[in-house]
């Protein structure tokens, strides 16, 4: 018959929690500073603090930000599993690096998806309830002029709008992956283009009008132009910087 194992009195610390208890304890600490570490590391790569194509260490890393290698480790892992960081065989770490078939493949999606969110709003009978939603992301990127990421955040929930309104959940998981894209060529394309600021509150502006005077096909029809745009300037700023590269 197989005999229980007790702890002894000498594992058990003052305050009567277990051994296992402590490691649980220990492994959870773990995984919250590695999520933090996970927020931080993408927050850079969006905001191109660490530029595409940029290699990174363990090491470096955990002493840049002051915790031990294991969360940090975590924290690469998921990143490498989103496909943000790639892991080679000799475990060195690389930013993703971008290509042109990044904004293909992103702004096909969104022609698929965003109309298609706003269609369902009017379907739904809630597109009425959205305009003061988007009028306050609207003040949000006023407020973040001036500050690139900051202000692509803004529009990326300028967007979100219409997917929070939905309540699917499986929308918005897809939605937020997608917007990450979106920030991170943003910012890669956009640069300091200036205009750009104005050029994308006017077409918002345009958006919200026509949901504000429950126009479903005017909705549809003007973000679909906003979405046109973006790309063709996203587009022109990309093969501008291949130039300069192949001249530079």
């Amino acid at each position: 018959m197989p005999v229980k194992r007790r702890e002894s009195a000498a594992s058990r610390p003052d305050d009567g929690t277990t051994a296992s208890d402590s490691r649980a304890e220990g492994q959870a600490q773990v995984r919250k500073i590695s999520n933090v570490i996970y927020a931080q590391l993408k927050t850079r790569i969006l905001s191109l603090k660490y530029q595409p194509g940029t290699l990174l260490t363990e090491r470096a890393l955990a002493e840049d930000l002051e915790v031990s290698r294991t969360p940090v480790r975590e924290a690469i892992q998921r990143l490498a599993q989103e496909g943000w960081l790639r892991i080679n065989a000799r475990r060195n770490i690389q930013v993703r690096e971008v290509t042109i078939s990044d904004f293909g493949e992103v702004f096909q999606a969104r022609r698929m998806i965003e109309p298609a969110a706003i269609d369902l709003a009017f379907s739904l009978g809630i597109a009425a309830s959205l305009p003061w939603k988007l009028d306050e992301a609207m003040a949000v990127m006023g407020a973040s002029r001036g500050d690139l990421y900051s202000f692509i955040t803004a529009d990326q929930a300028f967007h979100a709008v219409f997917f929070d309104a939905l309540h699917n959940t499986r929308l918005s998981r897809m939605w937020k992956t997608l917007s990450e894209d979106v920030v991170w060529l943003g910012i890669l394309a956009m640069g300091h283009d200036e205009r750009r600021y104005d050029t994308v509150t006017g077409e918002h502006e345009r958006i919200v009008e026509a949901v504000r005077r429950r126009l479903r096909r005017g909705s549809r029809e003007a973000m679909t132009a906003h979405l046109d745009d973006t790309e063709r300037r996203l587009m022109a700023r990309v093969t501008e910087m291949n130039m300069d590269a192949i001249r530079g």
